[in-house]
């Protein structure tokens, strides 16, 4: 039976999600420029370059491509072309907030979607992306009312739902977070994450029966995943129970030797102390942030 989710002080809970929620990545616009854009065609004789005689439309799918690839700077080039014949291209501000979302460039992102925005306010993706640099930011107040939005608007958005359930949780505001979170139990009771997510929130709102439904079910589906050991192993570090969490530490680290926590070794000799280090280092949230 897994630890109690009472045994899981704040710290744990913050730095193991900090370290395994599979955060939403940024996602790119895929609304285009509008073809009239009152721009002077270039005729085909005309001494400036090739990519010059390029419409919005196609910078702007060179723009989208180079972001899929993961060319930031081509993508970012590309985008910025089209803003040049098309000063009022939501979509390319959108984009170029994405791309500085990938650079982590938040407060750069902020402005760019926030133009984006005014200029498309019913792309809901423009404000779900603001919504994730402000949780990047540690702005949870205002990521919720921009997750919220967005779930009114779209109530199927499991994304929107699931990072409204999370900044809920690191507000405490853990009532409301199970009734976020709840209806995705059908989609996502077999993720662990998600699980232990939902677990604080019943055993903080004090809903008993729920707690024992999520335990019951991560007991089922947490053995053999890498974050089920991680999280024990966290916990069983906070209460100073070093073997025990040796013994899951080495359980997440054999299944997974990418999860990103600081190296240690489990020698007889070394082994509390190395450990002790880890935990050390784990109370650091930055250098856990998903990439």
């Amino acid at each position: 039976m897994p630890m109690r989710a009472r045994f899981l002080n704040r710290q744990t809970v913050v730095c193991a999600l900090a370290i395994c929620l599979p955060l939403a990545a940024a996602q790119p616009t895929c609304l285009g420029p509008t073809a009239d854009t009152g721009a002077e065609p270039q005729s085909a004789s005309s001494p400036v370059v090739s990519e010059q005689r390029l419409d919005p439309q196609a910078w702007f799918a060179m723009g989208q491509t180079a972001l899929q690839a993961g060319d930031l700077e081509a993508a970012e080039a590309a985008f910025r072309q089209v803003l040049s014949v098309d000063p009022r291209a939501g979509s390319a501000y959108a984009n170029l907030g994405v791309i500085a979302m990938r650079r982590k460039e938040w407060d750069r992102a902020i402005v760019l979607l926030r133009k984006a925005e005014k200029l498309e306010p019913k792309i809901t993706g423009i404000r779900l992306n603001i919504g994730l640099v402000e949780y990047r930011r540690g702005n949870y107040a205002a990521a919720i009312a921009l997750f919220s939005s967005v779930l009114r608007e779209q109530p199927d958005s499991q994304q929107a739902r699931y990072l409204l359930g999370l900044c809920e949780v690191f507000t405490k505001k853990y009532a409301e977070a199970v009734t976020v979170l709840e209806p995705l139990w059908a989609e996502k009771s077999n993720n662990v994450l998600y699980l232990y997510l939902l677990d604080i929130a019943a055993q903080e709102s004090g809903q008993k029966e729920l707690d024992e439904k999520i335990l019951s079910r991560m007991t089922t589906v947490g053995q053999g995943i890498a974050e089920f050991h991680l999280i024990l192993g966290k916990a069983h570090l906070n209460r100073q129970e070093t073997d025990a969490a040796i013994s899951e530490l080495e359980q997440a680290a054999t299944l997974n030797p990418n999860l990103p926590f600081v190296p240690w070794r489990t020698t007889t000799t070394n082994s509390v102390r190395s450990t002790r280090a880890w935990a050390g280092m784990g109370m650091r949230r930055e250098r856990f942030e998903m990439r």
